[in-house]
């Protein structure tokens, strides 16, 4: 049974042995399988499948009319006026994928009712618990298949090529049906307990398998597909049923090797399927008809893409109609975007509309960037970009279809970010209290105290006082620099105080607010670190008229000083007599040295 009809049947509260069809306009979409036993057949139209059948129960699906922000069961929808929308459908797959989730993390996805799971690892663990005490050696125990579903049963003796790849007699593969056919049960049991939704199961060692015996216990039931069973099961099937058997290729080994069956396959050679069909297709045939596929199940459990598209007719003359239509596409694909945000935290990169005249025999399609999740407040911002893309595309009219579809699909960059605001707090008022407790002074003066003797003893005349560089190569660095060069490094000194006073990293987004002043515009607040109090800084600064340095007033006497200590080097060391005045006005004839006079400055 279709999901489509499996929803409407817990929508409206309906038995599931009532005639019901999925309409959409004259045609019909799913048929459950009351309606089936009648002679209703997809796709026929609303007024035949009525004829066939005057109990059946007509649902048409769900619509957008012109300005609606969701999708409606409107009683009488019009094609002219009116979009149809399947997301009630995709909502309700995407709550059973979330089911399947949570009992195995290898699901791909395959339509909007059908998925692959891969189970393998599960099982294995499982059987390795129950069976812990059995080496690989130990002969597996019989399997008891009783409330594990429907087990498949050859009901005819069939042809089984000797050259079968099949052991028939592994009980241990039966054992690791037998424990997914348990599983199985249990997220068939989950869907329904919690959603109230019916499902059928196939359960096998690959893809082919599962998905061929699914259908042999509809609409609620499951079937496992022995080892011993394949090639039974096999022989008699329409080779056309296989998975990527149903269309053209299907078609083309038909004409070629007048077959219908999968078992009539199998008096071909893999040399004569190869040189017919070439290398990998006849291969991957002589394997396929005989129930064997390698192919993986990868997880894919989203899509990669959405598409709302409409197709007119007549077909739309001018612009106002496509504007009109623009809107309920623009609407639709915002409803599915924001869905599928909260589900997968994904957003698209591209807006792409397509678009054909009825002149033309393929579609066209022009495309602009997706509006960021920042920008996108309401349906009207994409219908206004579908509109202007539209606008600039040539040769559209007259224009028999037109979709948007959002492309790019990927992780959402912003998920994750951290909000500035995080960062920094409203000023307090004048009135409030905007003192730092006292320990938190106290930490700050051991850092303050740290920070200094951390750069006294990396300051140039510390490496001096160490021997490591000679005077004139101090002096020598200092008067290079420029006075804008010299300003900006003593900025960056007292930007690296400030860093080392609060305990900021240079790459901490709090050192832009260190310096922050108050604000002259009463309009609106200051913004700070919540955790700091800052006022404006009253230290001026002073030329230096022997290196053109700016020195702040606080460290003026200690600059001087050191220009001082340097001429006394220059003298020592070109053997004159110095004259140094001592503190009780003395006058003394002595040789300085340079190391002594900082050890007494500083010790």
């Amino acid at each position: 049974m279709s999901i489509c009809t499996i929803i409407e049947h817990v929508r409206l509260q309906i038995p599931s042995d009532v005639p019901l069809a999925v309409q959409q306009w004259q045609g019909l979409i799913a048929v459950n399988y009351a309606a089936r036993k009648a002679g209703i057949q997809r796709h026929c139209t609303a007024r035949e499948a009525l004829a066939a059948c005057p109990d059946l129960k007509l649902v048409h699906v769900a619509t957008y009319a012109n300005g609606e922000k969701e999708p409606k069961y409107h009683p009488n929808p019009s094609y002219a006026t009116h979009k149809v929308s399947l997301d009630p459908y995709r909502r309700a797959s995407a709550s059973i994928f979330k089911i399947f989730q949570r009992f195995c993390n290898i699901v791909e996805r395959a339509s909007v009712d059908e998925a692959y799971m891969d189970v393998t690892d599960i099982v294995n663990s499982k059987l390795l618990g129950m069976f812990s005490n059995l080496d690989e050696n130990s002969e597996a125990p019989d399997v008891e298949w009783a409330n594990l579903g429907t087990i498949y049963e050859n009901s005819e003796a069939s042809y089984v090529p000797t050259d079968s790849h099949i052991d028939n007699n592994d009980k241990w593969c039966d054992w690791q049906l037998a424990v997914a056919a348990k599983l199985c049960a249990e997220i068939r049991d989950s869907i329904h307990r919690e959603l109230g939704y019916t499902c059928s199961a196939g359960i096998a060692h690959n893809k082919t398998l599962a998905k061929l015996c699914s259908v042999l216990n509809k609409p609620n039931g499951q079937t496992v597909m022995r080892s011993s069973q394949t090639l039974g099961f096999m022989y008699s099937m329409p080779f056309q049923k296989i998975r990527n058997l149903g269309g053209k290729l299907g078609n083309f080994i038909e004409d070629v090797l007048q077959v219908e069956t999968a078992g009539e396959l199998w008096k071909f050679s893999v040399d004569e399927l190869q040189a017919k069909f070439g290398r990998v297709t006849g291969a991957w045939l002589f394997g396929i008809c005989r129930g064997i596929d390698s192919e993986e199940v990868v997880h894919r459990n989203v899509a990669k893409s959405m598409m709302a598209a409409k197709s007119f007719r007549p077909p739309v003359k001018n612009l106002q109609q496509i504007q009109h239509w623009a809107t309920i596409l623009g609407t639709e694909l915002y409803t599915r975007v924001i869905d599928d945000f909260e589900l997968n935290q994904r957003w698209p990169k591209n807006l792409v509309i397509h678009y054909r005249c009825i002149s033309q025999s393929a579609p066209r399609s022009k495309s602009c960037p997706f509006p960021r999740r920042g920008e996108l407040f309401s349906p009207d911002t994409i219908s206004t970009k579908i509109s202007a893309l539209f606008k600039n595309s040539p040769y559209a009219f007259p224009c028999v279809r037109l979709a948007a579809s959002a492309t790019g699909l990927g992780k959402d960059n912003s998920v994750g970010m951290i909000d500035i605001s995080q960062f920094v707090a409203i000023r307090r008022d004048a009135g409030e209290d905007t003192a730092i407790n006292s320990d938190h002074k106290m930490n700050m003066h051991a850092h303050e105290t740290a920070s200094t003797e951390k750069r006294q003893k990396n300051s140039p005349e510390s490496s001096l006082m160490k021997g490591q560089v000679t005077l004139d190569q101090v002096l020598q660095q200092n008067c290079n620099q420029t006075p804008q060069e010299s300003e900006s490094k003593i900025e960056d000194t007292r930007l690296s105080e400030s860093y080392d006073k609060f305990g900021l990293s240079p790459g901490d987004i709090r050192r832009f607010f260190t310096n922050a002043t108050a604000s002259t515009d009463s309009s609106g607040p200051d913004i700070v670190p919540s955790d700091l109090s800052v006022t404006k800084s009253t230290n001026e600064m002073s030329s230096c008229d022997k290196c053109n340095k700016m020195i702040p007033q606080d460290q003026w006497i200690e600059h001087k000083d050191f220009h001082f200590a340097l001429q006394l080097q220059r003298e020592d060391d070109s053997g004159r007599k110095l004259v140094l005045t001592t503190n009780d006005g003395s006058k003394k004839k002595r040789k300085i040295d340079i190391s002594n006079y900082f050890k007494s400055r500083t010790g």
